[in-house]
């Protein structure tokens, strides 16, 4: 097997990669679920849209919709934001969001919460072989998650 290097970077100068949400509407709604479902969540910013913006051309129906939203989940941020937009796409499980979680009782809190309100199992949450305990879950905003405890 070949064996490849990568050239050392400090922070400054190295690219980052920060998963991008768009919701039609309901980004306020994932950011406040995943505060409540995930422990130690960073909110980093968020800003909603005015009547005012120039962003806003809908009208009042979308004031108060997020226009940039970021929070830290697990030491990663995610980007929220508000489409005004109407498009024919949502999530897809074929992309899930993977957390590694301190123990198997934190798998199972994080599951429910996220379950509620009209989630999907895909895999409820067990001893798969590969993990002690693993659970792959689709929130009610159709984002899914991999939660693990190894």
């Amino acid at each position: 097997m070949d064996e490849t290097t990568t050239p050392d970077r400090t922070a400054a100068d190295a690219p980052s990669l920060t998963p991008f949400l768009m919701f039609e509407g309901e980004a306020g709604a994932a950011m406040d679920a995943y505060t409540t479902a995930f422990e130690g969540v960073v909110p980093v910013r968020e800003v909603r849209r005015d009547l005012f913006d120039a962003s806003t051309p809908r009208g009042a129906e979308w004031e108060g919709k997020v226009l940039h939203g970021e929070l830290e989940i697990a030491g990663q941020r995610l980007r929220f934001f508000d489409s005004f937009a109407p498009h024919e796409f949502t999530f897809t499980p074929a992309i899930s969001l993977f957390v590694e979680l301190t123990s198997p009782e934190a798998v199972d809190a994080v599951h429910d919460a996220l379950l509620a309100g009209g989630g999907r199992d895909f895999m409820p949450p067990g001893d798969y072989g590969f993990s002690r305990r693993f659970a792959w879950v689709g929130d009610r905003f159709g984002v899914t998650w991999q939660l693990n405890a190894a």
